[in-house]
């Protein structure tokens, strides 16, 4: 636990309460690095950097080793006290237990605070994971309060917001290099902070998960819901280096049908950059991102896919493994 502690010395966020049988500790979700390194695998926060510099194909037992620690940090999350307690024990089980312990502390702090109505934040709180697994992720306040109102769920959002409890994804109407000047207020996507709690939180029945749920997690054989988690980590991953998390939708209103989705868009200098999120390597459509790329040539000049592969270019779209999503800050494209 040496390194976690320094760690820990050293992350850059603040300030989440951990619950601990002994004491409370403040501090926000270790990054996949910080992850690595708790572990004493720098060595792979060492391979990470030098494909993130150099942009190239990983050899496939490398890349093998590094998608599953990827999916060990999904599954914990990055919350120190999960951390120490699974290289404490190695039992999942007990980790569940604790991050159940994390969510409980959040509803209490919810319960006891007095700024906005503590039923409005556990109806946002216990329905986001409801609202990530559908197919385009957006959450419908009707489904967690039929008599909702944006305005009356304003100001609880931004008390969850503030609390470091989730992070929010504002819908971008009218792209442009400006990507705050036409966000919609009422179109959002809500994420958990911190996707090991997400995990817990969605698939929850009243006792901790087993070492055999997270044996499939780990060995890619969940196979439900999983794009919730995914495209969880990697807002995980944009909010960790800084980025403002924000998505477009198309809808032809005649047809009243989604025709463009894109996950995230983020600044990369004077051009913006579509970003889609896929659950698999194989058969992968890209309609949305072509289509972006395409109306939007003037201000953007290439797409990412996050997917279970690795790194390659195709025309003018990047793939990359999830876990990049935590360095797109250190590559250089051009």
């Amino acid at each position: 636990t040496g390194s976690l502690a320094s760690v820990i010395k050293k992350s850059r966020e603040s300030e989440i309460l951990i619950p601990s049988e002994e004491d409370s500790l403040f501090i926000n979700p270790l990054d996949f690095d910080e992850f690595l390194i708790a572990l004493g695998r720098k060595d792979l926060c060492d391979i990470i950097s030098d494909f993130v510099t150099n942009l190239r194909p990983i050899p496939n037992v490398i890349l093998k080793e590094l998608i599953f620690n990827f999916r060990l940090y999904m599954s914990i999350g990055g919350m120190p006290q999960a951390i120490a307690r699974y290289i404490e024990t190695k039992d999942f089980t007990n980790v569940d237990h604790v991050k159940r312990q994390i969510i409980e502390l959040y509803k209490q702090d919810m319960k006891e605070q007095g700024a906005v109505p503590s039923d409005n934040l556990f109806n946002l709180f216990e329905n986001i994971p409801s609202e990530l697994s559908k197919l385009n992720k957006q959450y419908i306040l009707s489904h967690a309060d039929k008599n909702a109102r944006y305005s009356r769920y304003e100001e609880s959002i931004g008390w969850l917001e503030d609390a470091q409890v989730i992070n929010v994804a504002r819908c971008v109407s009218e792209p442009s290099t400006a990507l705050s000047l036409s966000l919609s207020d009422t179109k959002f996507k809500m994420y958990l902070l911190d996707t090991g709690l997400l995990l817990t939180l969605a698939y929850d029945d009243g006792s901790p998960l087993t070492n055999e749920f997270y044996e499939s997690i780990l060995k890619d054989k969940l196979h439900v819901n999983e794009g919730m988690l995914l495209e969880n980590i990697v807002a995980q991953g944009l909010t960790s280096i800084g980025k403002k998390l924000r998505y477009n939708i198309k809808i032809d209103k005649e047809r009243r049908k989604t025709v463009r989705e894109i996950d995230f868009l983020i600044k990369d200098k004077f051009k913006i950059v579509p970003i889609e999120v896929k659950s698999s390597d194989k058969n992968i459509e890209t309609k949305s991102l072509d289509d972006f790329l395409s109306t939007y040539s003037s201000i953007t000049d290439k797409g990412i896919v996050f997917y279970p592969g690795n790194i390659k270019k195709v025309k003018n779209v990047y793939y990359l493994p999830y876990f990049f999503a935590f360095y797109l800050d250190k590559i250089n494209f051009s």
